[in-house]
């Protein structure tokens, strides 16, 4: 995704709408396991997209299978991390939607989702994230329905952050549900990841 990103620029429409439901739906599968699996490095450079754009979460390298994440590791994605992450406090499934608010944004703007040159340094980011109450800019080119989609995933409190499935009913989402609800596979049917 981050390649395409960079090449054809920002998705819009139809095409976000279903690269969102595609990146959900691989999210509840993994946040649905027994127990669970969380990602925790989910950004446009850990999607892949085939042609029909699907998108199917990828790299696992990072990603535990526990009910809950207590170890932090100060490497990899700042800009995408919870601050619950950064703080060393949590990193359960909460911390996974974060970072897919993130990757919204980033797939909405070709953008990292702080912005181009936001931060001076992963220090100053990790302290900007952690320790402010401020969140990545949401751009008002982004669809209304969607950047309330993203505004619910950035939620600081982890506990207020929605759950994958409970995202999947967004009405942003609404059109993607149209979309398969007549197919035999459904949604249930357009399983997005890989290992």
């Amino acid at each position: 995704m981050e390649k395409l990103l960079r090449e054809f620029g920002p998705l819009s429409g139809s095409t976000l709408e279903m690269c969102t439901e595609g990146l959900l739906s691989g999210l509840d599968y993994l946040h649905t396991c027994n127990p669970p699996i969380i990602h925790r490095d989910i950004k446009c450079a850990n999607l892949l997209v085939d042609l029909d754009m699907t998108v199917k979460l990828a790299d696992f390298g990072c990603a535990k299978r526990a009910w809950r994440c207590e170890s932090f590791t100060p490497t990899g994605s700042i800009p995408w991390m919870a601050p619950e992450v950064i703080k060393s406090e949590s990193g359960g499934r909460a911390a996974d939607i974060w970072s897919m608010g993130c990757s919204i944004i980033e797939m909405a703007t070709a953008e990292p989702p702080w912005g181009l040159k936001a931060f001076d340094n992963l220090f100053a980011a990790m302290y900007i994230i952690s320790m402010t109450e401020k969140l990545p800019r949401i751009s008002g080119s982004i669809p209304e329905q969607a950047r309330d989609l993203i505004r619910s995933c950035l939620q600081r409190a982890p506990e207020r952050r929605p759950r994958a499935y409970e995202l999947l009913e967004h009405e942003f989402l609404a059109g993607t549900r149209e979309l398969y609800c007549d197919s035999p596979s459904s949604l249930s049917g357009r399983l997005a990841i890989t290992w």
